[in-house]
């Protein structure tokens, strides 16, 4: 099984031939007690400028011999644009080489009140956009818009837009350790990839 399949198979089970849903552990993973048990894993980062940054090390997996994902691999957190330069040294010296940006194009970018980063701060670091989701598609808009705070949405996310699922994964699959996976707030799109 190659690295996307795994993490896919991680994420997702098939319940019928007509249907794709995220598993019960994703559903759950902001709420429930399997979400609880992930949390509490995962390692909270110092990064100024940057709330919601987490080490995904030390994540029960199945796929490990160590039966835990390991640290300094990948970490999720909210959009890089409000990482000051101090946030941006400390995520270098976590490891920072890349990050896998799950925003739409119309979400990318400085917006008001982010501080202003010299270029010679982001030198070396590998940005890939791979969003998980067209936001113009209007059986998205339909379905998902109004639960975007939900982990319900992945299920949607996943039947209406499987293709595009799978497209950050493969950009994690990808990367190098040391990569940061982000979206807008680091939970709705971050969370389950």
């Amino acid at each position: 099984m190659n690295r996307v399949a795994a993490i896919v198979f991680t994420l997702a089970i098939t319940s019928s031939a007509d249907e794709f849903t995220p598993c019960q552990a994703l559903c759950n993973s902001q709420t429930g007690a399997i979400g609880a048990q992930y949390a509490e894993a995962m390692n909270d980062l110092s990064w100024d400028g940057c709330i919601n940054a987490r080490d995904s090390g030390r994540l029960p997996t199945s796929l490990s011999r160590t039966g835990e994902t390991v640290s300094g691999r990948i970490a999720r957190g909210p959009r890089r644009e409000r990482l000051i330069v101090a946030g941006w040294d400390a995520a270098r010296a976590w490891g920072l080489t890349s990050i896998v940006d799950l925003r739409c194009a119309d979400e990318v970018g400085v917006g008001e009140g982010d501080p202003h980063i010299p270029a010679a701060t982001l030198a070396g670091i590998s940005i890939v956009n791979a969003p998980p989701e067209n936001q113009d598609d209007p059986e998205f808009v339909k379905f998902c818009f109004p639960i975007l705070d939900s982990p319900e949405y992945w299920t949607h996310n996943w039947r209406l837009q499987p293709h595009l699922v799978r497209s950050p994964l493969e950009a994690i699959a990808a990367s190098q350790p040391g990569t940061l996976v982000h979206c807008s707030a680091g939970r709705d799109r971050t969370a389950p990839a």
